[in-house]
């Protein structure tokens, strides 16, 4: 029974391996551009914030100071569980404030005051951003071109503001500079949805009701929104020049839990969407390929059972032959570091950062993504809806836009 689970287990981990792999390789085609239209959507747009005031007014500024008829967009700050001064300090940048009449646990929670809220006052898309972020002035410009031509929800870009802060915070900088190349911008190219990872993405009013209007349940309402707009067979446009950056923690132990926080939130998401999923009447990619978006993390977590296995089965063999066999362990090991360390220097390059200044995050790439495999296995044996504060307000330069992306 062991070596049946266990031999599920690699070749589950081979088939999510190689499903990725091959839609990576469409992150290489060239995608249409949106065209340009006058302004016409009407944004509400709201930043959850809980004691965030380091940094809320330079968010609130950044998104009106934005390029688009001030008449067509409302900030709104939606504090909840707040110590400090976020309130006073989002106001006094120019936010409104939208207070939870109940009480708020999670982001998602916080965003379905904000929704209940705005919903009659004739907006045409809500627009999220965290705290940490700051937008680029033709961030709703751009958001705008895509509702105009037919989105119903639309995924920015969001890239790092301070990479050359720490390694931690260089590696989260290639990470989702790769991520945006590889799975954002492939699904662009194939017609499918982008993830609505973190922050800077937009949906219509309708598409918020027919998903159920910010209802969501886990702690990762980002990928849970677009497991239900996978559901309700809405496709989220990736709109690459709706620019925002954010602020990354630079600590490894900061990483530890901002990552635990996500993968507990992935799979959560996973055991409520993936029964509904079931039952629909037909599958279809949408649905397809959020399955395994959200699946990953389980396969990702358990594929440390067959490295144990390996290594005890290692073990067990005579000298000269257990000698041999963690030789080539340690080969694959070595090509793997190589591989990740040339991927990450390529993402550096590409996403234009200083190469010399992010020398120590591109050597320390493959222990930052092997670090995610620990991290699953400790999330499916604890619990999901645990909350802990990461301090913003520490962030450093800004990036360079990426040309490639």
């Amino acid at each position: 029974m062991a070596d049946l689970i266990l031999s599920v287990l690699i070749w589950s981990a081979r088939l999510f391996g190689l499903y990725f792999a091959a839609m990576s390789i469409f992150g290489l085609g060239k995608i249409k551009p949106i065209p340009q239209s006058s302004p016409q959507t009407r944004f509400a747009v709201f930043i959850p914030a809980r004691n965030e005031g380091r940094v809320i007014a330079q968010c609130v500024r950044s998104v009106l100071l934005c390029n688009y008829p001030k008449e067509l967009f409302t900030v709104f700050v939606i504090p909840n569980n707040c110590t400090d001064d976020t309130e006073k300090q989002a106001m006094g940048a120019g936010a409104e404030i939208i207070r939870c009449v109940r009480p708020v646990s999670n982001k998602g929670q916080a965003l379905r005051c904000g929704y209940e809220y705005i919903k009659d006052m004739g907006f045409g898309a809500v627009c999220v951003f965290d705290a940490d972020n700051t937008a680029d002035p033709m961030f709703l410009s751009r958001m705008n071109d895509a509702f105009c031509h037919g989105a119903k929800v639309a995924k920015g870009r969001c890239i790092a503001s301070n990479p050359h802060d720490s390694w931690v915070s260089g590696c989260y900088a290639i990470y989702f500079g790769l991520f945006d190349l590889f799975f954002n911008r492939a699904r662009s190219f194939l017609g499918l949805s982008a993830r609505l990872n973190g922050t800077g993405f937009a949906i219509s009013l309708d598409a918020l009701e027919k998903t159920g209007g910010f209802a969501t349940l886990s702690t990762a309402e980002d990928a849970e929104l677009s497991g239900l707009c996978a559901l309700n067979g809405i496709k989220v446009h990736w709109v690459p020049l709706a620019l925002c950056s954010a602020e990354h923690p630079v600590t490894f132990s900061q990483s530890l839990t901002q990552r635990s926080r996500w993968c507990g939130g992935i799979m959560q998401v996973a055991l409520i969407m993936l029964p509904r999923f079931f039952q629909k009447k037909r599958a279809d990619f949408l649905t397809v390929d959020f399955a395994f978006f959200s699946l990953t993390p389980f396969v990702q977590g358990l594929s440390v059972l067959t490295v144990v296995h390996s290594i005890a089965s290692c073990a067990m063999l005579p000298y000269s032959k257990a000698c041999s066999e963690f030789a080539i362990m340690a080969l694959s090991v070595f090509l793997s570091y190589i591989v990740f360390t040339a991927v990450a220097a390529f993402i550096t390059k590409a996403c234009g950062m200083n190469l010399s200044s992010m020398t120590a995050a591109i050597i320390c790439y493959p222990m930052f993504m092997a670090s995610w495999t620990p991290i699953s296995f400790f999330c499916i044996f604890t619990k999901k809806n645990r909350w802990r504060v990461i301090t913003h307000g520490l962030a450093g330069g800004k990036q360079k836009d990426p040309s490639i992306l």
